[in-house]
């Protein structure tokens, strides 16, 4: 099972909580400024994610004496709880699914997002693809519904999604401003594309019936624009409850927490640990390397462009200052065992993983809203010097060294 949601994964949750949170300061501000013309803010968004609310039992309930694809959504929709869902799905027209062949500019594939559970289709099959997050054990775990007319047959941890979603599973995303593929991203022909994708009238009812008020958002729509970011806001919000509840039972947390609040901050954070102990790499060595690994993916996003349009992307830079307080955060979180490159996003399978970011609002002062807000509640108002005081005393006081 491929669902297109892009990435290599994970020995723990808190690099992926961390890999796709620390990036979200990175895009520049215009960018951010072009994207928030809908005014969607994190918190209105989270107003709609339940973390206790659909998981796949209850899915599994709906799905019940249904013998299509289409029935299924279609109860789905009627239950009222997904509206949100369903007027907001993302749209995707280059997938690297198992089903890529059928999926194109005018048949893509679709992502819905719903509390734990990430569903993924295609016009061409009856299949329902669904990942679904378990914050107990910082992990997800994969299912697949498929119709032939008679009773649905579900299956769930298939070997086959390892493939691309890695080991443990999570969830695969070319998040903002790298939307290739994905309607909403900004390219003047994609989005001529996808006003003749909602215009045409011969697309399949599946498209017509259960997205009618999503598509009825016209090129320049702003609320166009906001599925994809929805999709990735979702994602990161449990990304970072992953991070919050691996960092807060790791027993060398106490000893590292005002060295992560270092990093964020841009600090000196190779003078807040005493000279015994040492990272795996250096600041500069990490800094290069994740330098090199986000132009090699920017490079391959644009050959993918490329291939089914002729004009020209932009929007896919970054800002240096935020690629440092990210090989920072790697720094300090290579001495409690946990390596950021093993966990961070890949865009797509087979490229080399990549900061990336799920935010897309504003930058590293949305950070402490996405789950370790609490886990550093005296760290905000220190300064650099104040905060390395601090992290030396922790070691100190504890002769812990790593």
């Amino acid at each position: 099972m491929t669902i297109p949601l892009n990435a290599r994964l994970v020995k723990s949750g808190v690099t992926l909580g961390l890999a796709s949170l620390l990036w979200a300061g990175i895009a520049q501000g215009t960018h951010d400024r072009r994207l928030h013309q809908g005014h969607l803010t994190i918190e209105d968004y989270n107003a709609h994610i339940n973390l206790n609310g659909w998981d796949f039992p209850k899915l599994k309930k709906v799905v019940e004496g249904k013998k299509s694809l289409d029935s299924l959504l279609n109860a789905l929709n009627s239950t009222g709880e997904f509206e949100e869902a369903f007027n907001n799905p993302t749209f995707i027209y280059d997938s690297a699914s198992e089903n890529a062949e059928h999926v194109s500019l005018l048949k893509p594939r679709v992502v819905l997002a719903k509390d734990k559970l990430l569903l993924a289709f295609d016009s061409s099959a009856q299949t329902l693809q669904v990942l679904e997050a378990h914050l107990e054990t910082v992990s997800y775990r994969s299912h697949e519904i498929r119709f032939d007319g008679g009773s649905p047959e579900v299956l769930s941890d298939q070997d086959s999604c390892a493939h691309c979603h890695g080991t443990p599973l999570r969830p695969l995303w070319p998040t903002y401003p790298m939307w290739v593929g994905i309607y909403g991203f900004q390219s003047e022909q994609a989005w001529l594309a996808y006003e003749s994708f909602r215009s045409d009238p011969s697309k399949p009812s599946l498209y017509r019936k259960v997205f009618e008020k999503a598509l009825s958002h016209p090129v320049g729509d702003p609320s166009a624009k906001l599925a994809p970011l929805r999709l990735s806001v979702h994602m990161t919000l449990f990304s970072s409850q992953f991070a919050k509840r691996t960092l807060s039972t790791h027993p060398l947390w106490e000893q590292h927490r005002f060295a992560v609040a270092g990093a964020l901050e841009r600090c000196e954070v190779e003078k807040f640990f005493p000279q015994a102990g040492k990272s795996e790499h250096a600041l500069s060595e990490l800094t290069y390397r994740f330098n090199e690994s986000f132009e090699q993916v920017r490079a391959d996003l644009k050959v993918r462009h490329a291939r089914l349009f002729s004009d020209t992307i932009d929007g896919i830079d970054f800002d240096s200052q935020e690629v440092s307080k990210y090989a920072r955060v790697a720094y300090v979180l290579e001495r409690l065992g946990l390596t950021l490159e093993d966990w961070a996003f890949r865009p797509f399978p087979g490229s080399p993983p990549a900061p990336l970011f799920a935010n897309g609002s504003g930058g590293f002062s949305d950070f402490r809203k996405w789950g370790l807000n609490d886990l550093l509640t005296d760290t905000r108002l220190l300064s650099c010097e104040q905060l390395k005081r601090r992290s030396l005393e922790q070691f100190d006081r504890s002769k812990g060294f790593r």
